[in-house]
């Protein structure tokens, strides 16, 4: 992977993400919340992405590493889920019906 994938990436992730070096390497990353952030990165010399949700408040705590992401798919699916989650939409939304996938 290089800097294109990593600015197609960035375009089909949407508005919210945008591409910032950290630790002397450019990596797509978002702001959650006022405490959360995420970091993607392995756009350069590897074929897999690695997202680490950041914790900056109170202090700077790497809280997770999510590797061996490797298509634009599964990477759209974990932030999904990452930000439903850590956003604590699940306390928000009402399920009113759900049956089991099958």
């Amino acid at each position: 992977m290089g800097l294109r994938e990593l600015q197609d990436t960035c375009r089909l992730l949407g508005p919210m993400y945008s591409i910032q070096k950290m630790d002397g390497v450019e990596c797509i990353y978002r702001k959650i919340n006022d405490q959360l952030e995420f970091e993607i990165c392995g756009f350069f010399g590897t074929k897999e992405m690695t997202v680490n949700l950041w914790q900056r408040k109170p202090r700077t705590e790497l809280l997770a590493v999510y590797s061996g992401i490797t298509t634009w798919e599964v990477l759209a699916d974990t932030l999904g889920y990452l930000a439903f989650k850590y956003q604590n939409h699940q306390e928000r939304i009402r399920v009113e019906r759900e049956d089991p996938a099958q």
